[in-house]
């Protein structure tokens, strides 16, 4: 679980250093990272 959480850290890092910022700023980056929340929930809750 650690290794997973340090790879999305990285990418989230990487993405910011670059120019493809702006992508962090869109509203349908947040909006994925919602669903992806709500669909984790119950995942996580269950274990």
């Amino acid at each position: 679980m650690q290794n997973k959480r340090k790879k999305y850290r990285a990418l989230l890092v990487g993405i910011a250093l670059t120019p493809q910022r702006n992508v962090l700023f869109s509203q349908w980056f947040w909006l994925g990272g919602l669903v992806a929340l709500v669909i984790a929930i119950p995942t996580r809750s269950g274990n």
